[in-house]
């Protein structure tokens, strides 16, 4: 997590608007605008609930 925190506040003094972690998931947003979106909705809701609460 340290690794995400410390790219997105890296992009954020670039002036990044969006900061996309690590080049897999970059790659995944640029396919994700080709997509329909109840596609990926579909998909990122199979994703999201599959991911364990570490608070």
């Amino acid at each position: 997590m340290q690794q995400v925190v410390t790219a997105s506040l890296r992009d954020a003094r670039r002036g990044k608007v969006v900061s996309v972690p690590g080049v897999s998931y970059a790659l995944a947003a640029r396919i994700a605008r080709f997509v329909p979106r109840s596609l990926v909705r579909w998909g990122s809701t199979g994703f999201s609930l599959s991911r364990r609460d570490d608070h």
